[in-house]
């Protein structure tokens, strides 16, 4: 036991590497696989594997139940485009989401996604989060974004404000950023187990970037809630921008054409 402890003080980037290295086991090759604290998370890697850039892409909570594969598309796109060079563009699986080929990130038998927005619990976040420093530790950008949608930004804005020093910003596409009050006003039960991402505006990193793009039809997470959270970020003296999308969806707002455009800030 004392050997463990002094691993973790003297050398803890090994120390996380070894941890990593047992939560996914041989199928970690950060193409399909990459382990994160306690799970092994699904993914799919796009360009470059020495990246400048790496763009981390979070999935909605798919409450019609089938597999979470469709920010696939747009995270390649991301990696195909001439215009962002020496960039990785890596869509991952959210715990206990499948991607409809046969692969699944682990969750614990009581930890199954609720899908129904109450799943970013913090134990969620920092497992998303361990990942992404791993992808971190081995693929070594000089920057790393989020670009969550629906759930997946709730998540992605809470790891920057629970971990403000893991990433340098952020795109969040249809944000339930104020998720107490949105619930509320939607009818939806307030007694869940879930992270606000508002309670953690005041601790993002006064560096980071965040745009927030909500669609004008948006009936799900209503855009009020990105304004008031992005300006939240701004009050706190963190760069960030709240763009309403003209007749876009809760879903279509979603796309590489809204998403594109607020990317060339980050370079």
């Amino acid at each position: 036991m004392k050997m463990f402890k002094l691993i973790c003080i003297i050398a803890p980037s090994l120390f996380c590497q070894l941890v990593f290295a047992s939560t996914c086991g041989v199928k970690q090759d950060y193409t399909y696989f990459v382990s994160s604290k306690d799970h092994c998370l699904v993914m799919r890697a796009y360009g470059s594997q020495s990246p400048r850039i790496m763009l981390v892409w979070l999935h909605g909570d798919v409450s019609s139940g089938g597999p979470a594969n469709y920010h696939f598309t747009v995270a390649k796109k991301a990696a195909d485009s001439t215009n962002l060079n020496d960039v990785l563009s890596v869509a991952l699986l959210r715990p206990g989401y499948a991607d409809g080929e046969g692969r699944q990130s682990s969750a614990g038998f009581f930890q199954k996604p609720a899908r129904k927005g109450d799943d970013y619990q913090r134990w969620v976040i920092s497992e998303v989060a361990s990942a992404v420093e791993n992808l971190k530790d081995h693929f070594k950008p000089e920057k790393i974004i989020l670009i969550g949608h629906s759930g997946g930004a709730a998540i992605a804005a809470n790891i920057l404000g629970i971990m403000p020093k893991l990433v340098s910003g952020a795109v969040l596409v249809a944000c339930p950023c104020d998720l107490l009050s949105l619930r509320r006003e939607q009818g939806w039960s307030t007694s869940i187990s879930s992270e606000n991402p508002l309670n953690h505006a005041s601790n993002v990193d006064r560096n980071s970037i965040v745009i927030l793009l909500t669609g004008e039809k948006d009936v799900l997470t209503l855009p009020k809630y990105a304004q008031s959270y992005a300006n939240e970020l701004v009050k706190n003296g963190v760069t960030a921008k709240f763009s309403l999308i003209k007749d876009a969806t809760h879903n279509n707002a979603f796309s590489w054409d809204y998403i594109y455009p607020e990317l060339s800030i980050f370079k």
